[in-house]
């Protein structure tokens, strides 16, 4: 039933979002009236009104002989601006406002030629484990806390990954990259960016995770074709193991 209540409406509006309203504005606006001191300062006291105009006419009557005596004060000029003064300070905001524009988008910048390409080399690859798992022996299980007792035994160092970029059979990239981490067992990462002239080239990436010097681990070689200004990405899938180009 209450379910029900809460979801009908009334001219349009869910009754879910009237009910929290008429529930707690009520004690809200207690709390700023009574708690807060908001109702003394909309509706002040008649006492506090009056103590007003009691320190307003007093006030009056003190500057009134203080005129007599010729001790008053010259009050500082409050009156507004006058046109002219904003004129004057216009020019200033409009000539910083025209240089911050200019500077937001000049000198402008390329990345490279317009009639040249862009190749991405961004990948992450672990390499091997340095030292291959091995299953442990019952006694050696035995010897273990149950917590521990895995049936096999791994080394978490890795080799560092090499990976080697040709193009058109000129190598542009061939470097080694660590394993991420303070026991290097992560990822060796690599981002490159390699600009050539748009056209056909022969592409030749080899990676290396076997701690070698021969890139014959992955292999990929490949014609593309790539347009002025296209960007075109070499990247490693770990869920099937092989090189790509996007």
């Amino acid at each position: 039933m209450i379910g029900g209540f809460l979801a009908s409406s009334i001219n349009g509006v869910p009754v879910f979002y009237i009910v929290p309203i008429v529930i707690f504005l009520p004690i809200v606006l207690f709390l700023l009236f009574k708690v807060v001191g908001l109702g003394n300062i909309l509706f002040p006291p008649r006492e506090v009104v009056a103590e007003r105009k009691r320190a307003e006419k007093a006030k009056n009557e003190y500057e009134e002989k203080r005129r007599q005596k010729g001790l008053s004060q010259v009050r500082p000029d409050k009156s507004p601006k006058s046109p002219l003064l904003w004129a004057l300070q216009a020019p200033p905001y409009i000539a910083f406002a025209i240089v911050l524009g200019i500077f937001s988008s000049w000198p402008g910048y390329t990345y490279h030629a317009a009639d040249h390409a862009l190749i991405k080399l961004s990948l992450s690859h672990p390499g091997k484990r340095k030292v291959e798992c091995r299953k442990r022996t019952r006694e050696e299980l035995a010897k273990l806390p149950p917590n521990m007792r895995t049936p096999m035994q791994c080394s978490r160092e890795r080799w560092p990954v090499l990976v080697e970029l040709k193009v058109d059979g000129e190598t542009v990239f061939r470097q080694y990259r660590n394993p991420a981490g303070l026991s290097k067992d992560g990822a060796s990462s690599f981002y490159e960016k390699f600009a050539v002239p748009a056209g056909t080239h022969k592409l030749n990436i080899g990676i290396n995770d076997t701690g070698g010097t021969e890139t014959t681990d992955f292999v990929l070689e490949r014609s593309v074709d790539l347009k002025p200004a296209q960007a075109l990405v070499v990247g490693f899938h770990e869920s099937d193991h092989r090189i790509f180009l996007k």
